[in-house]
């Protein structure tokens, strides 16, 4: 059985998972009831220990360095960063196995239309007229 982690803040996913200070840990069983904690102050290093000893295999939170983000998958985590929406909404949709990243992305953090593309500057040499 898989036990996700979700950072919170104010009811909804926490924009930032190395300072996030709330977690809900939920079972993938709809009859088990969810838990909430506290994160322990401190580094994302702190927080990623904690939810192992949690025994929490799947990370669903918003924005993640990649440090933590690799230290995560280094202790076997699954990770679905970049997620924003209500805490209720993003839970029911992980149950329904939805593409957490593509239903409830960030904003900014897309992969729609016109990701990565970026602005062009004018006055860029490689933007010149030859």
């Amino acid at each position: 059985m898989a036990t996700a982690g979700f950072t919170i803040w104010n009811e909804r996913i926490a924009p930032v998972f190395d300072v996030a200070g709330q977690l809900l840990i939920v079972d993938e069983r709809p009859d088990v009831a969810w838990q909430r904690l506290t994160l322990p102050e401190g580094s994302a290093l702190d927080k990623l220990w904690f939810l192992r000893q949690q025994q929490v295999t799947i990370l669903v939170c918003g924005a993640m360095t990649c440090s933590s983000y690799y230290a995560a998958c280094g202790y076997g985590m699954t990770v679905y960063r970049f997620v924003a929406g209500p805490c209720d909404q993003v839970i029911d949709g992980w149950r329904h196995q939805l593409p957490l990243e593509s239903h409830f992305p960030m904003p900014g953090c897309g992969r729609g239309k016109g990701h990565g593309q970026g602005r062009q500057r004018r006055n860029h040499p490689s933007h010149s007229p030859r």
